[in-house]
Formats: structure tokens, C-alpha cells, sequence
């Protein structure tokens, strides 16, 4: 509790709410709607020498290589004539 001072209530309250004021504008975040920065720009470089990152890329390939159809150029090289 306030115990006494040179300040009227009046002029705390007043003090208090431009300092709530200071600390909304600091803490102000621009919705990413807003954002003059592309979503893909901010998050680049994120994963970086991930091995978690690097694991899932492969997982990915090696899944849709397996749904391709198998090229038959590649089955002649492959079988011995």
C-alpha cells in the first residue's frame, strides 16, 4: 500500500497509465497478416544442421520414390542380357 509522497493520487494514476502506455508500444507485435516479411523469409535457416530435419527429408524421399512406378530403362540396365 502507498504510504504518503508528494504525488496526489491524481497524478500517480496519470503517471502510471503513460507508463502502461510506454510498455503497450514496446511490447506491440504486428499480426503476421501485417508483417511486411513472407512468412517462408522468417522462419529460413530455421532448421539448419537439424539431424530431426535432415532425418524427415529423407524419410520423405525415400516414401515417394517408393510410390513410383519402376522405369523400364532402368530395370533393362539392371537385368543382365
Amino acid at each position: 500500500m502507498y504510504e504518503g509522497g508528494t504525488q496526489t493520487l491524481e497524478e500517480r494514476v496519470t503517471q502510471l497509465e503513460q507508463e502502461m502506455q510506454e510498455v503497450r508500444q514496446s511490447r506491440a507485435v504486428k499480426p503476421i497478416i501485417e508483417s511486411e516479411i513472407p512468412w517462408w523469409e522468417r522462419i529460413y535457416g530455421t532448421f539448419a544442421g537439424s539431424e530431426e530435419f535432415l532425418s524427415a527429408m529423407r524419410a520423405g524421399r525415400e516414401y515417394r520414390e517408393s510410390l513410383r512406378e519402376p522405369d523400364p530403362d532402368e530395370e533393362e540396365q539392371a537385368s543382365p542380357q
